[in-house]
């Protein structure tokens, strides 16, 4: 039936690794697909593969390794879908998210957490405060969060204030200096 797990020998899973080396990427694709869609356990070799994979320029290979996440152990799991909301194309981050939301025990309170450690731009973190924000999730946090953030704007506008006020400081590196903090602002 449709969306029922494929019972795959689990002397499959290293030649389907191996596959994941093919250079072809519609190749690699097809086996993520073939192991997302079944319930072989991850192991040492695909937690490795899958780690590889995700350096893929390719959204559509990140997508489908973020997918094959959900066989890994709930600590491997939790640890790379939150590495994943990190990634630069939205999709990849809605599949991250869609993964922990499935398998992890309040998923809400480990994306607030995620939100406190993370050092993501801001228009990462943005994906998962909309995300959280379509979501019954208690009003306290996103106070949190917001006080956090607005203390953080505090702290950036003093910065810029400070540096753009010292005159003698006009070369390439004052310049790249003043660019990563009004993007952090």
């Amino acid at each position: 039936t449709l969306g029922q797990k494929l019972a795959m020998p689990e002397a499959f899973l290293p030649q389907l690794c191996s596959l994941l080396e093919h250079p072809d990427d519609n190749v690699k694709k097809a086996v993520l697909r073939a192991l997302h869609g079944s319930s072989l356990p991850a192991d040492a070799r695909l937690l490795a593969m899958l780690a590889t994979i995700m350096q893929s320029r390719d959204q559509l290979m990140r997508m489908a390794c973020v997918e094959c996440y959900r066989l890994l152990p709930g600590p491997d799991r939790e640890r790379l879908c939150l590495a994943a909301l990190a990634d630069r194309h939205p999709s990849v981050v809605e599949v991250a998210l869609r993964v922990l939301e499935e398998a992890t025990d309040d998923v809400h309170a480990r994306l607030f957490a995620w939100l406190n450690d993370v050092c993501a731009p801001p228009h990462q973190q943005q994906r998962v405060v909309a995300y959280l924000s379509r979501h019954a999730v208690e009003r306290q946090p996103f106070e949190d969060y917001a006080a956090r953030k607005l203390q953080e704007a505090a702290i950036m506008a003093q910065a810029m204030r400070v540096f753009e006020g010292d005159a003698t400081r006009s070369d390439a590196a004052a310049t790249l200096f003043k660019i990563v903090l009004a993007e952090r602002f």
